[in-house]
């Protein structure tokens, strides 16, 4: 396992809105895509094996520096589960070892739609869902930013690599904290993965970047986990409108974001656009990591009741009554403040799991991450 040195932070740099008739398309005229010069044919795994390739999805907004480095710190433990199978550290495999691994980071700053909005320094598309943007405002000094857009490591792999790529992958995630608030992870997570060619589009009818910008990161015959690390709930929008009037507002973007709800993506065209990214949905892994309330959070390797935790007390969306300019929190942890009810990832997870995916649901809220690494591991 790698020792990451000690961490230095630097200052530097379930009623949703209506969509299109099948919930996948950005309303209006398709416009021309960046698309792949030639036909693309996704890579395939190489090897016997088990074959995964992992999206970390992270939250750059300013409230997200502990969380960041909470997750830095965890890397190497996820990583040696993953590529030993043993998730409980006694040196016996608990679930079957990672034999070939793609590591890739994106960061939930899709931009404002072109306004200027008050904390979204790349109002257009901000780093939008491109592979290992976002490293300029890195939080972690001892990280350069010559690492490549995505990682590989497999058990061809030279042995005394290996602390060295831990080290590549724990410094991927140190994003920085200069992000758009109006975070939208689901839509910059689905722009990484799709093809330019596949439903649905962005802003400005822009396409994915999964055989442009981003290929050769998704592979045809991999397990796909997609972890989204984040302490507001998804507010991707639907209408470029939204940041017109966003712009005026001075409370909380949750709270904007829940105003404008209508405006927002309905959860099924993520549900689908997730799905349809692998044959078998029993290889795909959406792992959301946001502010479930401690105690809504499944038991490691259950299964989650999404109606009980959509019906918990703290998972409902309401104006905070000691301070109406932001949600009431789904909790509060000493050293990392607070986070707001997420559920549209819960949504999310709850589609995709009906369809045969496996969604295990974590926690920001806890003291530290080793049991979201856990629960992630399992199902891995």
């Amino acid at each position: 396992m790698a020792v990451l040195a000690p961490l230095t932070l630097v200052g530097c740099f379930a009623s949703h809105a209506s969509d299109d008739v099948e919930g996948m398309g950005w309303i209006g005229p398709v416009g021309e895509c960046d698309s792949a010069a030639a036909p693309y044919e996704a890579p395939r795994c190489e090897g016997p094996g088990r074959c995964v390739d992992v999206l970390f999805v992270m939250d750059n907004r300013a409230s997200m520096q502990e969380e960041q480095v909470s997750l830095f710190e965890q890397i190497p433990y996820l990583t040696d589960a993953l590529v030993s199978g043993d998730v409980d550290g006694d040196g016996a495999p608990d679930v079957p070892p990672v034999s070939d691994l793609h590591f890739g980071v994106v960061t939930a700053d899709l931009g404002s739609g072109g306004t200027l909005v008050d904390g979204c320094l790349s109002p257009d598309f901000g780093d939008d869902g491109i592979l290992g943007r976002g490293r300029t405002g890195r939080l972690v000094e001892t990280c350069g930013l010559d690492i490549p857009p995505f990682l590989h490591w497999s058990a061809e792999s030279a042995p005394g690599d290996f602390d060295a790529w831990q080290l590549d992958a724990a410094c991927s995630l140190a994003v920085g904290i200069f992000g758009c608030p109006y975070e939208q992870p689901l839509d910059a997570a689905l722009k990484a993965l799709t093809e330019s060619a596949a439903p649905p589009r962005f802003f400005r009818n822009t396409c994915g970047h999964a055989d442009t910008r981003n290929a050769g990161f998704l592979r045809a015959d991999s397990v796909l986990a997609v972890v989204i690390l984040s302490d507001h709930d998804d507010c991707s929008v639907r209408e470029p409108s939204f940041f017109v009037d966003a712009a005026d507002r001075s409370e909380d973007p949750g709270l904007v974001c829940h105003e404008f709800e209508e405006r927002l993506h309905n959860v099924r065209r993520h549900v689908t656009g997730f799905a349809a990214l692998r044959e078998d949905p029993r290889d795909l892994v959406f792992a959301p990591v946001v502010g479930l309330p401690t105690d809504a959070v499944p038991r490691l390797g259950a299964a989650p009741d999404f109606a009980a935790i959509l019906g918990h007390p703290d998972m409902q969306v309401q104006p905070d009554p000691g301070d109406p300019t932001r949600l009431a929190p789904s909790c509060n942890t000493a050293g990392r403040g607070l986070t707001f009810p997420p559920r549209r990832y819960m949504e999310v997870a709850q589609g995709l799991g009906a369809a045969g995916a496996s969604t295990p649901v974590a926690s920001i809220c806890q003291a530290d991450l080793t049991a979201v690494v856990d629960a992630i591991s399992v199902r891995l």
